[in-house]
């Protein structure tokens, strides 16, 4: 009976308990009672009175854990460290003579020891690569059984004659820092990781591309004013009038291939955030000091990486499909442009243009059909020749 005046009052007491399960490492899957629950750690998770049995474990590590009862309005902890589940590495690496080489071995980047040499890794492991300081590196995708031995062997034959190694990491790529010639397409600046590759260190010139043309796979360029083919004494100027196929055909014929837009503009900056990576008349052939025609290659400063020409002398055709506004929204590992579209990427300026040309953010879309005076490449490769 409820009396005018009165109070009534009641004291709620939960009808659940709580679990809370963590583990070292973290991110692990929680089963309870047979039932996937979510990954560690696990915050005071809702649980009826009773008793369970709690586990944590996964593809990656062994099951641990425990047994608890769990009472009205009560807190169990359960903490566990599961241990790995483990496979067996044997790692072997030969010269491209068949020599046992002393190479760094290096599973999802973190180096467990050198070859020859047998190791025991997570399960999970994805990848391993054999570096060597002079003869590069190669990786290769693991399909681990636990408690199994796999073997690996490489053979390291170092980096194609004339061509340089950029090491794989992050740089910022996009308008630099400061630089008011910077337009739209170049903006905004941002975090790319790029992974290790080679590039040739200077362009491709007409003598190369007269041996490609020799063999029959690749098409004479165009001639005409400016042209470098067909010319008596250009023999060492990079060869320009190509098209986009041209560039890419002469680089599969080399074993090769066109560099992305990052690669490219990773490897052109040399390891600096400026718009240059040298005093303008020392690094490149421009307008203002190139006399209106190209140069031999070579004859300038290189960057730190020890490429030559990466800005001026000849525009460089890149793989990318060309967006002007690609950088709202490229990928923050190894971008590779648009999946289609009308025009292909070119970097680097030439001798035609001035300072806004030569910087190493600056970038144009070229339909990939048109080969100009101004025109040229250079080719990518992987780090190392290897199965």
């Amino acid at each position: 009976m409820v009396v005018k005046g009165a109070k009534l009052e009641w004291e709620l007491k939960p009808a659940f308990g709580w679990l809370t399960v963590r583990s070292t490492p973290a991110g692990l899957p929680v089963t309870i009672n047979g039932q996937p629950s979510g990954n560690t750690p696990l915050e005071k998770k809702e649980v009826a009175p009773g008793g369970y049995e709690v586990l944590v474990g996964g593809p990656c590590h062994a099951d641990a854990g425990e047994r608890v009862k769990v009472e009205l309005g009560q807190v169990r902890e359960v903490s566990v460290s599961p241990a790995a589940k483990e496979a067996g590495l044997e790692v072997k690496a030969k010269d491209g003579k068949g020599n046992d080489l002393e190479a760094d071995v290096l599973v999802d980047g973190v180096k467990v020891g050198t070859t020859p040499g047998r190791f025991k890794v997570s399960v999970c492991a994805k990848e391993v690569e054999v570096r060597h300081a002079k003869l590069g590196s190669i990786k290769k995708a693991l399909s681990l059984v636990e408690k199994q031995v796999s073997k690996v062997e490489v053979e390291l034959r170092g980096l194609p004659e004339g061509m340089v190694l950029i090491p794989a990491g992050e740089f910022l790529m996009g308008c630099s820092p400061g630089d008011e010639e910077c337009e739209d397409p170049e903006k905004p600046a941002h975090k790319v990781w790029v992974s290790e590759f080679s590039l040739d260190a200077t362009e491709v010139t007409v003598a190369a591309y007269q041996r490609c043309m020799q063999s029959g796979r690749c098409s004479a360029p165009t001639k005409g004013d400016k042209c470098t083919w067909g010319v008596t004494g250009k023999e060492s100027h990079p060869v320009n009038c190509v098209d986009w196929s041209q560039a890419k055909g002469y680089c599969e014929w080399a074993g090769k291939r066109l560099p992305t837009e990052a690669e490219w503009e990773k490897a052109a900056r040399g390891g600096t955030t400026r718009p240059k990576y040298g005093e303008l008349d020392a690094i490149a052939w421009h307008r203002g000091n190139a006399g209106g025609v190209t140069h031999p290659v070579g004859e300038k400063q290189p960057n730190a990486f020890g490429l030559y020409d990466m800005l001026g002398n000849v525009w460089e055709w890149c793989a990318d499909w060309y967006g002007e506004g690609y950088y709202q929204g490229s990928p923050e590992r190894d971008p590779a442009g648009l999946s289609s579209g009308e025009n292909r990427s070119m970097r680097g300026g030439s001798w035609d243009l001035g300072t806004w040309g030569s910087r190493a953010s600056t970038r144009r879309g070229i339909p990939p059909v048109v080969g100009y005076s101004v025109f040229g490449f250079r080719c990518a490769g992987s780090a190392a020749v290897g199965p």
